[in-house]
């Protein structure tokens, strides 16, 4: 007997279904942290999701760091191939990171630990949307 798990969890999120699986997924901003979202070679999310918080304002190369290896560790832990960032500002300010350097600054440290991003995203008062694709 083969068991099907065709559950929404189980399946594949392509590329152009991301935003819309994140923003089902997280949402409105709550409160001011970052997510991150593991997937496996073939897609899928792994049950897996770390919320980190208090992430200060400064160098983002400096700030980033840290959370950079952090990630990667647990990527490694967990058998991710790629991760997706969404980060959440509930009051919707656009000084607070990432902006699109910032973010970019995140993907080239995540590749540094060999981490692929499948994409950076904000989450807002408004829902999820696109800060950098991969």
């Amino acid at each position: 007997m083969t068991l099907i798990d065709d559950s929404p969890a189980s399946l594949p999120v392509a590329d152009d279904e991301l935003r819309g699986f994140l923003d089902d997924l997280i949402g409105v901003a709550v409160r001011e942290q970052l997510w991150i979202l593991y997937f496996d070679d073939d897609d899928v999310v792994i049950p897996v999701m770390t919320p980190i918080d208090d992430i200060p304002l400064g160098d983002p190369r400096r700030v980033l760091r840290p959370v950079s290896r952090f990630i990667g560790a647990t990527a490694t832990r967990v058998g991710a191939a790629t991760v997706a960032l969404v980060w959440e500002e509930p009051r919707g300010d656009e000084s607070r990171p990432p902006s699109s350097a910032d973010a970019a600054v995140c993907a080239a440290l995540l590749d540094e630990c060999g981490v692929r991003v499948r994409g950076q995203f904000r989450s807002t008062e408004s829902g999820v949307s696109e800060v950098l694709r991969a």
